[in-house]
């Protein structure tokens, strides 16, 4: 299949192969890209496969950042702000960002992360409720939410 002159995996191929790939599920072009490179695929036909892929459909960095963002925030329970971090890491453009965060922002709601601070709080070893809390907000921001959502959350906890 690689080409004996040059190394290189034939651009077809490595066309099939993404196409294949972006069907099974969503990619963005830093990662199909990435996936170009660990093939071996001529540099020279990398953007002409990626254009390819996006003029095909295959890739939608919108939909991607909508999906990924819905799924963060649904399955891991990430907040918003590592959602945003994350995207940006991915090369993803600041309207495609604002669009993914604006359809997932209701997801994000104060009796969500209550839930998971609550669970959180059940399996920290504290000695006071200051060292509780001190290792929730910890927690909380390290899940990309704002401090003030983290606050509230503790707050309402260290009530109970």
């Amino acid at each position: 299949m690689n080409t004996k002159r040059t190394g290189y995996l034939d651009e077809k191929i490595a066309l099939v192969r993404a196409q294949r790939l972006c069907s099974r599920r969503e990619k963005c072009i830093s990662e199909v890209r990435k996936d170009l490179v660990r093939w071996n695929v001529d540099p020279g036909s990398m953007e002409e496969i990626v254009k390819t892929l996006v003029r095909q459909g295959y890739i939608d960095e919108e939909r991607y950042a909508v999906t990924f963002a819905r799924d963060r925030v649904h399955l891991n329970r990430w907040g918003l702000r590592k959602v945003e971090y994350a995207l940006k890491s991915k090369g993803i453009s600041a309207s495609n960002i604002k669009k993914a965060i604006d359809e997932v922002r209701e997801l994000v709601s104060l009796e969500s992360i209550c839930d998971l601070m609550e669970k959180k709080a059940r399996s920290v070893k504290y000695s006071n409720p200051e060292e509780l809390k001190v290792k929730l907000i910890r927690f909380g921001l390290s899940r990309g939410f704002t401090y003030d959502e983290v606050s509230a959350a503790v707050d309402i906890i260290i009530r109970r």
